[in-house]
């Protein structure tokens, strides 16, 4: 049985650029290491969307807060969503 043929896949000559940091300062003072992430497009846009919204720089930021415990991750409206430009006082 054949597989279908898989899209190839679309690197940002940006996205490359942005892991190194010759000259400036590290983000979150550590240095990035590349990942996979295998989403649905569904998934990806609604990510998208959520890092937009919080005004992230993008999916890698967001999972960034998301992974340090900066960002809290619930269920609910979007209105609710409490980041850290947006803490309750």
């Amino acid at each position: 049985m054949t597989q279908p043929a898989r899209k190839p896949t679309r690197v940002n000559p940006k996205s490359l650029e942005n892991l190194k940091h010759e000259g400036r300062p590290l983000a979150f003072n550590e240095e990035k290491k590349r990942r996979t992430l295998t989403v649905t497009e569904s998934g990806w846009e609604g990510a998208m969307a959520v890092a937009k919204t919080l005004h992230c720089r993008g999916i890698s930021e967001l999972i960034e807060l998301i992974g340090r415990g900066e960002l809290m991750v619930g269920l609910g409206a979007a209105d609710d969503v409490v980041t850290p430009e947006r803490e309750e006082g």
